[in-house]
């Protein structure tokens, strides 16, 4: 059975509430036998390491309810001009899905309640379990040549913290030239890929991973990791349909202003949630070399004071950075 198959879809969304669902009507309501029924449920564990509950007499439940993602629900909070909308149960990547799939109308948001390949920067891999944050993507189109791109990552980034802080998080900052931060870890991170089109522009695949609930893969990962529940204090988690209305609206809008007026406009708040701003680091290119970050330049390229007190710019493509 296609681990997206129409019936396994409906099955988790009647368990999705994390109450008991007795065996017996879920598979009259699913036209299965109850073997039928058991298999679908090994399915649901196997593809996408959920944990779900058996118990006779009571039947099948969710151990931890999951907010499923909804494409009317998004299409009703969105507030861009966002042409498509795909929400997909499990998919690779949704950058990839975006990328290989030009024929979309732009923009178009690409949304996956998984992936099985989820990517950061430099090939690194990003942990995308079932259900547990939101892995978004938005293409775009910009008048831009490449090159002109190189500070839209700060730029998404600060429209980013700006939504979450609306929202009532605290304590969040930017890790140049892709990270969202806060001091106990990484929160979220950003892919940003083009490719060149016909008479000049470039479409833009604008993609967001961000943890939203403490989960088993933010445990044991190369750098500590940080959920945005921890982040809120006593505000509380909107559902994942609004949250990923509100960012899509924000990438839109920001890439809009971005398309006419660069980074300029985004520099104050870049600015104030800067993580690196006067820190010592470490740079790893062709050879490893420590310094103090200065800020960044009006292209978005990382200022570095060496320790003879000279200053060079790093770029996003070709560097690493760490603090020291």
């Amino acid at each position: 059975m296609d681990a997206q198959a129409p019936e396994l879809t409906a099955l988790l969304r009647t368990l999705s509430d994390g109450e008991w669902h007795s065996g017996e009507r879920l598979a009259a309501e699913a036209g299965c036998t109850r073997a039928g029924l058991a298999k679908r449920v090994a399915r649901l564990r196997e593809r996408y390491a959920l944990t779900v509950e058996a118990q006779a007499g009571r039947g099948y439940r969710l151990a931890t309810p999951i907010d499923l993602l909804d494409e009317a629900a998004i299409r009703a909070h969105l507030d861009a001009p966002i042409e498509g909308v795909t929400v997909l149960p499990s998919v690779d990547s949704t950058n990839r899905w975006l990328l290989d799939a030009p024929s979309t109308a732009d923009p178009h948001l690409c949304v996956a309640e998984h992936q099985s390949a989820g990517r950061g920067r430099r090939g690194r891999a990003w942990a995308s379990p079932f259900g547990q944050s939101l892995y978004l993507s938005l293409s775009w189109r910009f008048d831009h040549p490449a090159d002109a791109l190189g500070a839209l990552p700060l730029a998404i980034g600060c429209v980013c913290c700006q939504t979450l802080e609306a929202l009532g998080a605290q304590g969040l900052a930017l890790k140049w030239p892709n990270d969202l931060v806060t001091e106990h870890g990484k929160l979220g991170g950003l892919l940003i890929e083009a490719r060149g089109e016909m008479g000049g522009s470039f479409r833009v695949v604008i993609g967001l991973g961000l943890n939203l609930r403490r989960h088993a893969g933010l445990d044991g990962l190369d750098q500590p990791a940080i959920a945005l529940s921890e982040c809120l204090n006593d505000a509380t988690l909107p559902s994942r349909n609004m949250l990923c209305a509100g960012l899509a609206t924000a990438l839109a809008q920001g890439c809009q202003r971005f398309n006419s007026d660069g980074l300029p406009p985004f520099r104050a708040v870049f600015d104030a949630h800067d993580a690196l701003r006067d820190r010592a680091i470490v740079v790893h290119d062709a050879a490893q070399w420590t310094g103090i970050a200065r800020g960044v330049d009006r292209n978005g390229a990382l200022r570095v004071e060496d320790e003879d007190g000279q200053l060079h710019l790093v770029h996003a493509g070709d560097v690493s950075v760490r603090r020291a």
